[in-house]
């Protein structure tokens, strides 16, 4: 039932609201984190109780970001103790990218990544001033994704549905889609930050809600993969895999270089999964599994890689550095494999920068865990918690056989 998707992103902007009210009063820390917490809490129960409405669509892979996005949110908020503003910032992103990734159809889900940019834009906090200087390069990206939805829509009749448009006859005007295909794909290639469009998040990255930025390029790809599932379907349209392709290969190029730079490890390092899911999105087929994989885990990874201390840190970098026995690991053997089967002249490339781009991960990881900062115990359970079930996610091949079921209906 969609009303419980509705639940989910209402409340985190509830919680926004409340905590600009509270300001500095004690109370707002608590109603920040109980709102991230009850978000969290409905969205679990979005894989059993999905389903389409007059606006929402909770899919399986909606529910599954739902899921991803509802966790940063409480990792985010109670590692990161986070100040008043940019807690309620946090949470209107939360919001936003949880309407986006749960929309029935583009024009809605746009409306829900507008939402979350504009959090990241407006507040009145260091990190907001920071991001100012995105707006040049976020706001004519939103534009051109608002032209991309409208002529979806027109090229599917008016059809608001994500769904609509892939099942209908081979009548749909093929110029007009695969026109929306690359609006869509210079706007929400430039909200994800894929190179060489990432020049905004240097300036983002400063301020407080950088931890939302690897959710908000995860909602991004998101619908990206949902439009290439439209393009896909239909005959005569352009083909959609190779410009993601060129995208992903080239943030996997430029996050290698930061990395072994040493600039911004987090920063980099959601460019690095960002790439890599990218190029399996491009693919498409059996890559997008792994790629959904990649996907979710530099979203609930990214808390622990801004606000982890010492071997925290160290921790969740190991985990995105494609190192067994984290589901990443097995998530890059199968997107290699998925690039050997359909493109092998791409394999030794992307083999390369992904070998590459894990040593600089596993560099960061190692110093991290020779810091002196030792967690305490409240960091140490969450952050222990999330560890564990991604060990778990590795090991038991049931986890994969989700993220397969997730990817189903977009194939």
């Amino acid at each position: 039932m969609s009303a419980l998707g509705w639940v989910a992103a209402g409340v985190p902007l509830a919680g926004a609201a409340a905590v600009v009210l509270l300001r500095q009063r004690p109370a707002a820390p608590f109603v920040a984190l109980a709102s991230a917490a009850i978000s969290l809490v409905v969205a679990m129960a979005l894989p059993w109780q999905g389903g389409a409405g007059a606006l929402l669509r909770v899919d399986a892979l909606a529910a599954h970001m739902a899921l991803a996005v509802g966790l940063c949110g409480v990792l985010a908020l109670w590692l990161g103790r986070a100040a008043p503003a940019v807690a309620a910032q946090g949470l209107a992103m939360q919001a936003g990218l949880l309407l986006a990734v749960m929309a029935e159809g583009p024009v809605l889900a746009w409306v829900g990544l507008e939402g979350a940019v504009l959090a990241l834009l407006l507040a009145p906090s260091r990190g907001g001033e920071a991001a100012w200087r995105a707006a040049v390069a976020l706001v004519p990206a939103l534009g051109l994704a608002l032209l991309g939805a409208l002529a979806l829509w027109l090229a599917a009749g008016g059809a608001q549905s994500w769904v609509g448009p892939a099942t209908a006859s081979p009548g749909l005007a093929p110029g007009l889609l695969s026109l929306a295909w690359m609006l869509l794909l210079a706007g929400l290639a430039t909200v994800a930050g894929l190179a060489p469009l990432h020049g905004w998040m240097r300036a983002a990255w400063r301020g407080g809600a950088a931890v939302w930025l690897p959710a908000l390029g995860a909602a991004a790809l998101v619908l990206l993969l949902r439009a290439r599932g439209v393009v896909v379907a239909q005959d005569d349209a352009v083909e959609p895999g190779p410009p993601l392709l060129a995208l992903g290969l080239a943030s996997l190029a430029w996050a290698v270089l930061g990395l072994w730079r040493e600039d911004r490890v987090a920063r980099d390092a959601a460019l690095f999964v960002a790439g890599l899911s990218a190029v399996a999105f491009g693919l498409g087929g059996d890559a997008v599994p792994a790629g959904l994989v990649l996907l979710s885990a530099g979203v609930v990874l990214a808390p622990l890689v801004a606000f982890g201390p010492g071997r925290v840190r160290a921790s969740a970098l190991a985990a995105l550095a494609l190192l067994p026995p984290f589901p990443s690991f097995g998530a890059a053997l199968a997107l290699l494999g998925e690039a050997a089967d359909a493109m092998p002249f791409l394999a030794v490339p992307l083999a390369a920068l992904m070998v590459a781009g894990a040593g600089g991960l596993a560099r960061a990881a190692l110093a991290s865990w020779r810091a002196p900062a030792m967690p305490g115990m409240a960091q140490l359970l969450p952050a222990g918690l999330v560890l564990a079930g991604l060990v778990v996610a590795g090991m038991v091949p049931a986890a994969a056989r989700w993220f397969e079921l997730v990817a189903e209906g977009l194939r």
